[in-house]
């Protein structure tokens, strides 16, 4: 949860656009999955625009949170890949 945030300063987001993000993480987080992908985008977004940011630096700092979000998701998914083939290999073992 702390990577979409990172990809957000990356790309020029501020202090409001990491609150914004922030709070759309946790409201995201209660609206199910679709909310947890929309929720930081639309919070950094509106983080941004409240800072008086012009709307096309305030996207662009929000798709650092988009692609921080999947990073994390791909990060997730590989590192849960892993313990899969590393629990099949040690129950063969016992096994076999």
């Amino acid at each position: 949860m702390i990577i979409p945030l990172i990809g957000l300063k990356k790309l020029g987001g501020t202090k409001q656009g990491l609150i914004g993000a922030t709070i759309g993480l946790f409201i995201g987080f209660f609206m199910g999955p679709i909310g947890i992908i929309v929720g930081p985008f639309v919070g950094a977004l509106s983080g941004e625009l409240i800072n008086n940011i012009e709307f096309k630096k305030g996207l662009k700092a929000s798709l650092g949170t988009l692609i921080g979000l999947l990073a994390g998701v791909v990060m997730k998914f590989m590192v849960s890949f892993i313990f899969l083939v590393i629990y099949i290999k040690e129950t063969l073992t016992v096994i076999f």
